[in-house]
């Protein structure tokens, strides 16, 4: 099921329990029956909230759908999995399901290196070659520090963000 986020979800503000809501992008048939018609409501949780480490660690974000309601006011309880993001999103789903951060090792070693060229330039008019060294190694050590200060990205999904969900189980829609 294609569902766009009513709610933005953020491992920044999210705790657990937080509810969200999606709507149906595209009516689902079983064979020729219209089951769950575009437009319904997929009401969920917030399962679990990681915010990213310092230096290491991915954000994570674990969702619960909870049920569906149909527009006409039928609702039904939901076991589904998230199973995709949308093509602009940065993050991942991972193996569990959970929605997973931008790894920040390619930021990281841009910080670390920059400091540290940045340090052997000014090392280099202050002292020469070896002033250079000397700057290098203190820039890196700079780099070093603000890279460990810092946290990861984190998850962030805007209202209108689009999520498929594949169902765990079948979903037995009376008419």
């Amino acid at each position: 099921m294609l569902l766009a986020l009513n709610t933005s979800l953020s491992t920044k503000t999210a705790q657990p329990d937080d509810a969200f809501t999606a709507v149906v992008k595209h009516a689902v048939r079983a064979g020729d029956v219209l089951a769950i018609p575009e437009g319904s409501t997929v009401r969920g949780r917030v399962a679990h909230v990681q915010r990213a480490g310092r230096v290491k660690g991915r954000a994570e974000l674990g969702l619960e759908f909870i049920e569906v309601a149909l527009p006409d006011g039928r609702v039904y309880d939901l076991a589904a999995s998230l199973s995709q993001l949308g093509e602009g999103e940065k993050e991942t789903v991972g193996k569990e399901g959970q929605i997973e951060g931008e790894g920040s090792k390619k930021r990281d070693a841009t910080t670390v290196g920059a400091a540290g060229g940045i340090g052997a330039i000014i090392g280099a008019i202050a002292g020469g070659k070896k002033g250079a060294g000397a700057g290098a190694a203190t820039g890196a050590g700079a780099g070093a520090a603000i890279v460990l200060l810092t946290r990861g990205k984190d998850v962030e999904l805007a209202p209108g963000s689009e999520i498929t969900i594949k169902l765990d189980r079948p979903l037995v829609i009376t008419q």
